[in-house]
């Protein structure tokens, strides 16, 4: 993302927890960039993003629910519950327009 013009800017002063400030600094240095560069492209990616949300994540997230669910629910209804998923796995998968 390029920087706009000073003109095209807003300086925006708030408040944060310290350990949140403290993640935000790390990011940033591993990113190699400011903090404030960190937290605009954070923003923006979260904000105006085109793209789903991390694959893995979204897995790890599917995994849980398979568990929780085989716990309580009887073989039939688990997979069920699987074949639901992969069907919404699916359609993340497919191209976007």
């Amino acid at each position: 993302m390029s920087k706009p013009p000073v003109s095209e800017q807003v300086q925006v002063n708030f408040r944060m927890p310290v350990d949140l400030r403290d993640r935000i600094k790390a990011a940033a240095e591993a990113n190699n960039r400011s903090m404030n560069a960190e937290i605009v492209s954070r923003l923006d990616d979260s904000l105006f993003s085109d793209y789903p949300p991390d694959a893995k994540a979204i897995q790890a997230i599917a995994d849980a629910v398979i568990r929780r669910i085989a716990e309580f629910a009887p073989e039939e209804t688990l997979s069920q519950t699987v074949e639901s998923m992969q069907a919404v796995k699916s359609t993340m998968d497919a191209p976007q327009e």
